[in-house]
């Protein structure tokens, strides 16, 4: 497994890019947009992409958090509770997308967004790219390796001539691509992007080879079934409250959320840092009980035949608030096994040493 962490600041006057490799300052005097983009390449063992409600035997079972609200909140601020503006009373809208073969390419894939008031979390998968890649190395120009959103109901019609267009509400869009590739073409993607959109209709998703080309599409469509909502709230005395959202199909759980009143500045080990390096530390993980009493009683949530997945997920940041941007896909059946959906179980979320601080039922998110 590879993991490569790209975050783009943009402010009013300043735009920052930042990868592991290098450092690029522009200005622009345009958009005030916030990026951060996470890629992570996985072996697996699939070769078709299923429907977009079917069985997903190639689903990504870990996730890290998304470093994007630290970027733009300087200084020693108190511990807060999580940035309201930046989401829907009544959770994140879901959209999804079914990437197809388009242009000279055969990429195939398959994709979830999570949009808010202030942006969308992406994650997703995708498959038949060019092998063993690395964006530092092998992404040449502004389009390589690319994955951009578009204006457009089709992709039969989109014209490709625009795929350079990034202005405004775009913008950001330019400087999001896949990392890296196993050595079998495939990669794991996670992203939130900073952008002010209503809805993700009549858009299009196009993916390209490292040197620009494209060659993957997909229309992207409003997902109103299987859909939750938990309001997190504290327990055992601590300040954490936030928000969950989160998708499921037969085999795949998909989910988004914004937690704070966590410990602050937190960067776990995967993230290159120093914490959450404790089982269950920094965790995000639903139980297999009915309600956040009792919690040290409750298994994770997975089918009987399935290895227990959610250990490994955890949100990786927290910003100088306590703040935790978080958005992943986790591999089980429990969803379709529960008979009623994830509706009633429990979300929790830790702090770095592995203490539940917050919990929340899933409910029905509102039509």
């Amino acid at each position: 497994t590879t993991t490569t962490t790209t975050t783009t600041t943009t402010t009013t006057t300043t735009t920052t890019t930042a990868t592991t490799a290098t450092t690029t300052t522009t200005t622009t005097t345009t958009t005030t947009t916030t990026t951060t983009s996470i890629s992570t390449a996985v072996t697996d063992t699939s070769t078709t992409m299923p429907p977009p409600q079917a069985d997903d035997d190639h689903t990504f079972s870990a996730t890290t958090a998304v470093p994007g609200y630290a970027s733009t909140v300087m200084g020693t601020a108190p511990l807060a509770a999580y940035p309201e503006a930046d989401l829907f009373p009544d959770g994140f809208k879901v959209y999804a997308s079914v990437i197809k073969g388009w242009h000279i390419g055969d990429v195939s894939g398959r994709l979830a967004m999570f949009l808010g008031p202030t942006g969308v979390f992406v994650v997703g998968k995708l498959f038949d790219l060019e092998k063993s890649l690395s964006a530092e190395v092998d992404c040449q120009g502004p389009d390589g390796c690319g994955i951009r959103m578009h204006s457009g109901k089709s992709c039969n019609t989109f014209d490709v001539s625009q795929e350079n267009d990034f202005e405004g509400q775009w913008a950001p869009w330019a400087s999001i691509r896949y990392t890296s590739t196993n050595p079998v073409g495939r990669t794991s993607v996670e992203f939130e992007v900073r952008c002010e959109l209503e809805n993700l209709a009549d858009k299009i998703v196009t993916i390209h080879y490292s040197d620009g080309t494209p060659a993957g599409c997909g229309e992207v469509f409003h997902i109103t079934d299987g859909i939750g909502v938990t309001e997190v709230q504290p327990v055992f005395d601590s300040r954490a409250s936030g928000q969950i959202t989160a998708w499921w199909t037969t085999a795949t759980i998909f989910y988004a959320g914004i937690v704070g009143g966590l410990q602050p500045n937190i960067l776990s080990f995967q993230e290159g840092g120093h914490d959450c390096n404790i089982a269950g530390g920094c965790g995000v993980q639903l139980r297999d009980g009915n309600s956040c009493e009792n919690l040290r009683e409750q298994d994770h949530l997975y089918a009987p035949d399935e290895t227990d997945p959610w250990p490994r997920v955890r949100y990786g940041f927290t910003d100088s608030r306590g703040v935790a941007r978080f958005v992943g896909m986790v591999k089980t059946t429990a969803a379709v096994a529960a008979g009623t959906g994830l509706y009633g179980k429990p979300w929790i979320v830790k702090d770095k040493d592995s203490l539940a601080v917050g919990c929340g039922l899933v409910v029905p998110k509102a039509s």
